[in-house]
Formats: C-alpha cells, structure tokens, sequence
C-alpha cells in the first residue's frame, strides 16, 4: 500500500529533462528469463529499441548469473539478473538506488506488480506501469484465483496501479477499466510490429492454409476452432489448418488435440506444429488467420496477421481481438451464442468467397499502419518524458488524483 502524504519527504528540485532528451531507464520484468510469451518479447523488443534510440537502459529479471533472457537482446541493454529469493527485491532496489534512473517501467498482469510498487517506494523513482493484458481478465482470472473474490482483486489492482504516475494499455476502451483518479494518467496505444525485412510477402503455399497461434490455456479456446473445421473440412477440401504454438504445450493439451485429429481421421488436414521463433514466414504461407482466444490484451497474431494482409476470424466477445478486428471490413466476427456453427459459417463464407477475402484483407493491411513502429516508440518515449517529470516531486501524484476524486484517492494510500 502507499504511504501516507504525512509521511512523504518534503519535495526536493526536480531533475531537469527537455523534451527530447536521452534519458536513463530501468525496466523490470520478471519472466524474463522463465516465459517466452507475448509480454516477454515485448518487454524485450522495447528495451532494444530504446537502447538503438541513443537511451540507457537496464533490464531487471529473476534469474541468475547463468540466466538468459528468452529472446535476443542488444549487448547495449544493461541485464541484471536478480537472485531469486526473499532479498530478491531488496537487491532490485540498492541497484536501481545507485543507477538512478529517469523512471521505472514495470510489466505485469497479476498480483506480481506489487514487486515494481515496492521497488517504486523503496527508491522513490517516478513508476510507469505497461499492463500486459485486458484487464477484465486480469481481474477476473489472473488476479482473483488467491481469493476466488473479484471485489479483493479489484480494490488490489486499484491500489497497486494508483501508484504509478503514468500506465500504458494496448487500447483506448482498455482506460475505462481505471476509476477517474487513474484513469488520468492512463495512456493507450498498441504495441510495435513489422515484417522482418527481405521477407517474400507473396511465399503462399501450395495449399490454402488457416493459421492459428496458440499456448496450452484454456483462455486460447482452440479445441472450438477444430470443432467448426470438422463440420466444414469436406465442402473446402483445398484448405488445411496450421497450429502453431508460441510456448510448449502440456501433455494434456497435446493428447487432446492429436486424439481429436486421429478420431476424425484429420492428420492430413490438420498439423500441430512445434514452435517457432519467427511466425512471419507462416502467415506468408496463409490465407486465413483464425483466432478463437477468449481475452487478450491486444493480440499479437491479429496484429501480425494484418501486417500480412490477411484478414482474421474470431468472436465477437472476445477482447483484445474485437478491437481489431472490423466485421466485414478487415475480417469477420462470429456471434458467441453458438460458438462451433457460428464459427464454421464464417470460417466457410471466407474460405469459399476469394473476392471478399482479398478485400477483407487489404483493409487489414491498411490498418496495420497502427503498429508502425517509429510512431509507437515515439509514444513510449513521450510517455517517459511525462514519468520523469514527477522526479524529485514525491506530493505531485498524490495532489492530482486527490484534485480528481479525494475520498478514492485516499482510500488507495
């Protein structure tokens, strides 16, 4: 929890930052070393970037001295793997005391973010905080299993993100899950993506390809996805669906998913593919991109789907995925209440229309100029300017979400 007003040391000068200026930034992100999710890699491709970008920076992860990071990284960005264990944060903190950086930028999509709050009040550098998924599942899922209580969750949430003077989401309905006091310092935009240069855009296979990414949860929903290919295999025999997984599955996962293709005699229509690190010559291959996840932040396989111009699937509930997708104009949103036949019906309104599929999927490259990502990076490094204005001013953040609503604001501390 934070600590009172009463309590704050009086302000001390602010360090001087002009708009533009290099800046000295320390990321923590935990995982770093154990997941290769989509949270890792961003965290990764972002503290690259802004070291290309002339900025320092240090990245903080759980691990040890033998500990690498999942995804490559510029020699230039400064790792420190942290000892795991009880000191673990406390080691976190004496570094960044000595780096004194500009800010602190915090990953987290669980109760863990309460590791980048500690480190926040232990050395009082201004907190930015990326929350890596939408956050309705953050609370609902991530969050409440410790208490099976979404109200405990909530109010957690709350006080952890009230201690940060600035938050990045995916996108902008993402900020309306912020009481007014927050919401305030809440900034939206997606995250960067390209295709890898001198990659053949047009490298299509010789049969028309579904594509879906998946891990092992029972959040990607993918067993409804060869549920609805079953029904519609025999009248679009030019097609075939490519799983590919961004993580190992579990044993369970796996048997479940190659039981399914034997019993249904798929194994020629179906393929379960390990995974790989660079998807992009994948989608190349692909026509169709299917995604059937019940709630993501803001989905990297649309994203990159759309960089290829090919338009995506997937439901109309589904968070994260609806955000991008348009239906009937950049892909198409089947209506949950039927999930398999509704899914089938669109999947083959696709699969059998080549007009509008190539129609569908010009307007999602169109769209794709979003994640450019020159204009990202921009965005992250205003969005650090505006953090690094807090330093030396320990009352600001507090003033301004009391200015904004008192009684919560209070309640948060």
């Amino acid at each position: 929890m934070r600590r009172s007003d009463a309590s704050l040391p009086a302000p001390y000068p602010k360090r001087g930052l002009n708009k533009g200026s290099l800046m000295k930034l320390f990321m923590y992100m935990r995982t770093l070393a154990t997941g290769r999710g989509d949270t890792e890699r961003a965290a990764s491709e972002l503290a690259n970037e802004m070291s290309r970008r002339g900025h320092k920076v240090y990245l903080a992860y759980a691990g040890d001295s033998s500990g690498k990071p999942a995804y490559d990284m510029s020699s230039s960005v400064g790792l420190i793997p942290l000892e795991r264990g009880p000191g673990m944060m406390d080691q976190a903190c004496d570094i960044a005391s000595r780096l004194s950086p500009h800010i602190l930028l915090g990953f987290y999509s669980s109760p863990l973010v309460f590791e980048s709050v500690y480190l926040h009040y232990h050395t009082e550098i201004p907190l930015i905080l990326q929350e890596c998924s939408s956050p309705e599942r953050i609370i609902r899922k991530n969050w409440t299993q410790p208490y099976e209580s979404t109200e405990i969750a909530a109010l957690e949430r709350e006080a952890a993100t009230a201690a940060a003077c600035r938050i990045q989401v995916a996108i902008p309905e993402y900020e309306d899950f912020f009481p007014d006091y927050i919401k305030a310092n809440v900034r939206s935009f997606p995250h960067a993506y390209q295709i890898p240069h001198g990659l053949n855009q047009q490298s299509k296979a010789d049969r028309k390809r579904i594509i879906s990414i998946s891990d092992d949860t029972s959040n990607k929903n993918i067993m409804v996805l060869l549920q609805a290919f079953k029904l519609i295999n025999s009248s679009c025999p030019d097609y075939d669906i490519h799983l590919f997984r961004t993580i190992p599955h579990g044993e369970e996962a796996i048997n479940e998913i190659k039981q399914f293709i034997a019993e249904n005699r798929l194994s020629e229509r179906i393929f379960l593919n390990d995974p790989v690190d660079d998807l992009h010559a994948e989608y190349a291959k692909s026509q169709i991109h299917v995604t059937t996840s019940l709630s993501e932040s803001l989905p990297r396989c649309v994203a990159e789907a759309m960089l290829h111009g090919i338009p995506t699937v997937s439901f109309a509930d589904s968070t994260g995925a609806g955000a991008l997708v348009k239906h009937g104009v950049n892909g198409l949103l089947a209506s949950p209440d039927d999930r398999i036949h509704n899914l089938a019906a669109e999947l083959e309104k696709l699969m059998h229309d080549n007009e509008l599929r190539a129609d569908l999927g010009a307007e999602a490259l169109k769209g794709s100029a979003a994640f450019d990502p020159d204009s990202v990076y921009r965005q992250w490094e205003s969005l650090f300017e505006e953090a690094a204005a807090y330093g030396g001013d320990q009352r600001r953040l507090i003033s301004e979400q009391m200015d904004i609503n008192k009684d919560r604001a209070l309640r948060a501390l």
